[in-house]
């Protein structure tokens, strides 16, 4: 089987366009939770299942992956653009992933901003989350 690889500075394009397009709907960021769109970003291929996970993607800032902590070591062996990350240990744990999510967007200083999503039901659309 042939296999394809892209440059990272491809990626970086990618998320340029993608700050571009912030820009011109006027938002602060996006919220990637769509695994084909986050694997399309950074070549980090996440199977959506009852574990959410996410990137943040602020308009003047690096994105921020927000998943489960089993994803971690596989996230920085697909990509070193992902520095900053931010895990829950499991499903169901303490406190929902959902709103961990909440809370990492505000200590992120998006908690009042304009946020655009690649997905309307947001990382919690497979599983039903709200």
């Amino acid at each position: 089987m042939q296999k394809i690889y892209l440059s990272w500075g491809e990626y970086e394009q990618r998320f340029d366009r993608l700050r571009g397009y912030l820009e011109e709907k006027k938002l602060d960021a996006a919220l990637v939770t769509s695994g084909t769109s986050i694997f399309y970003l950074t070549g980090f291929n996440h199977l959506v299942t009852e574990r959410p996970a996410a990137l943040l993607v602020p308009i003047g800032g690096e994105p921020q992956f927000l998943g489960p902590l089993l994803e971690v070591d596989h996230l920085k062996l697909k990509t070193p653009l992902i520095k900053e990350v931010r895990t829950y240990l499991d499903y169901p744990g303490v406190k929902h992933p959902m709103e961990l999510f909440a809370d990492w967007i505000n200590e992120s200083g998006l908690g009042k901003a304009k946020i655009g999503t690649d997905n309307l039901a947001g990382a919690a659309g497979t599983s039903g989350y709200t």
